[in-house]
């Protein structure tokens, strides 16, 4: 399985990996509905910040935690609203750097990072 990233949704930085020659970039992911933040400072490189994995969290905001696979379910729907390009028709994670401290309706959409958070030219 290889990595996988997105970029910050106020910096539009790569979260990179600790693998990387970058380093880890200290981020925190928020939940929409409640706000609870998941603060990373050591992103692995594999979606999950803070011991929370993006893609249940993602499960979970859409009402799929109930799925035999709430991570299966949450990439399905992910990459199934990527590839159709209306990511903007479920509820996402926020992704940002770890000092933001603004107005979480005002930022950016959520883009994969094309480098993984690590294969950087």
């Amino acid at each position: 399985m290889g990595f996988f990233s997105w970029k910050t949704q106020d910096t539009n930085e790569s979260i990179s990996n600790i693998f990387s020659d970058r380093g880890p970039l200290d981020c925190k992911m928020v939940c929409p509905v409640t706000r609870q933040e998941y603060p990373e400072r050591e992103y692995e490189g594999y979606g999950v910040f803070d011991g929370t994995d993006f893609y249940e969290l993602l499960a979970r905001i859409n009402s799929l935690e109930h799925e035999s696979d709430p991570r299966g379910a949450g990439i399905a729907l992910y990459f199934q609203h990527e590839e159709t390009n209306t990511l903007d028709k479920i509820k996402l994670p926020i992704l940002v750097s770890l000092s933001y401290q603004g107005d979480y309706s005002n930022l950016a959409p959520l883009k994969d990072c094309e480098y993984q958070g690590y294969f950087y030219p």
